[in-house]
């Protein structure tokens, strides 16, 4: 690792105590990813102005490294917080490099359905050539080379299992082939297990995670080697039994193949999983999302559930937790298990919170 970013001059002192964190040892102080506005931007080219257009906001890359750098030179990245720049396509962009046509809009990314059956369906494979991919692999590269010695380049969120299939069948499609087509089901899980390590791997070969470490996509966590966030949102349309038969194999071997894996848990229906998660011994921790319309992140409505999940040796992952709020939760759960993300109004608060820890 190198001693110090440009946009972070304690990026050593950062890695350090987050490389504890990964391995489970105690820390002289609670890990947490603090931002706040500088107090000083960076000097640097002003940032372009913000377009309406979509699709040129997803797909210019001028227009996102300048967007991205100038973000970055106007944010105080305190404790372990680290400066990042997103490559991804939207939340999901497996699907796009598996055929689906996307649709940027102002805030995501929707992945259309390009499947019309999986019992006849066409096998899922790799085209080097694809458009989408080529321009993921060259805005990658650019974005390595305009970084170095001052940010991270993020890994795309990809995402994997039945997210990405649902993607390239549609939502309610797969739900009724869970039921009349569970082989056919196995067939693409396999398929895209495989396919995604074949795009996590060639990203993950052009960045200097040696050097870097790395950090995976919008989650704010820094992981020395290979991070990885996993997920299965569709999980909050099905059972537990069909969780462990469906899902939860690929999650297994997923997390044997990377060095850092933790689950992104999302929605009140996805909770009857968590004792399934905990079984998985290379799992690293959960990352609570409550949702929309749901209690907050910090609310003790989930405390049990995080009791459970720190019984289990697991860590837990709050991202978003209010300023006021981090103190509350570090008293109450075990802080070497612990990672918290917040923003502060001010550098000086931020600086405040990280010294009353």
């Amino acid at each position: 690792m190198i001693s110090a970013l440009a946009y972070k001059p304690d990026f050593a002192e950062a890695c350090e105590r987050m490389s504890a964190f990964w391995r489970k040892r105690p820390l002289d102080r609670p890990a947490i990813w603090v931002t706040a506005p500088r107090r000083e931007p960076i000097p640097g080219p002003e940032a372009p102005r913000v377009t309406k257009d979509p699709i040129r906001q997803w797909t210019d890359q001028e227009y996102r490294l300048a967007q991205g750098d100038a973000q970055m030179r106007g944010t105080f990245y305190g404790a372990e917080a680290v400066p990042t720049f997103q490559t991804q396509l939207g939340p999901g962009s497996l699907a796009i490099h598996l055929g689906s046509p996307p649709t940027f809009m102002p805030d995501t990314v929707w992945y259309n359905a390009c499947m019309d059956d999986l019992t006849t369906g066409r096998d899922l494979a790799y085209d080097p050539r694809e458009e989408w991919w080529v321009w993921t692999c060259e805005f990658t590269r650019r974005a390595v080379q305009a970084g170095e010695g001052k940010y991270v380049v993020a890994f795309p969120d990809f995402i994997e299992n039945l997210d990405t299939l649902a993607s390239l069948r549609g939502a309610i499609e797969l739900l009724t082939e869970l039921v009349d087509a569970p082989q056919a089901i196995h067939r693409y899980q396999r398929q895209i297990l495989e396919l995604y390590f074949r795009y996590f791997d060639e990203a993950a070969a052009l960045m200097d995670i040696p050097t870097y470490g790395s950090v995976f996509v919008t989650f704010p966590v820094w992981g020395p080697g290979r991070i990885c966030k996993l997920q299965c949102d569709m999980s909050a349309m099905i059972s537990p039994d069909m969780f462990r038969e469906f899902v939860l194999p690929y999650l297994v071997d997923q997390c044997r193949r990377v060095d850092h894996p933790f689950y992104h848990l999302d929605g009140p229906d996805a909770i009857c999983h968590v004792p399934a998660l905990l079984e998985i011994e290379e799992l690293h921790g959960i990352q609570w999302t409550p949702g929309a319309g749901a209690y907050p992140v910090h609310s003790e409505e989930w405390w049990p559930m995080f009791r459970q999940i720190q019984d289990a040796g697991k860590s837990l992952f709050l991202l978003g937790v209010p300023a006021d709020q981090v103190p509350r939760i570090l008293d109450q759960f075990d802080p070497n298990l612990t990672l918290i993300s917040t923003g502060c109004p001010t550098q000086d608060e931020a600086e405040t919170l990280i010294a009353a820890l």
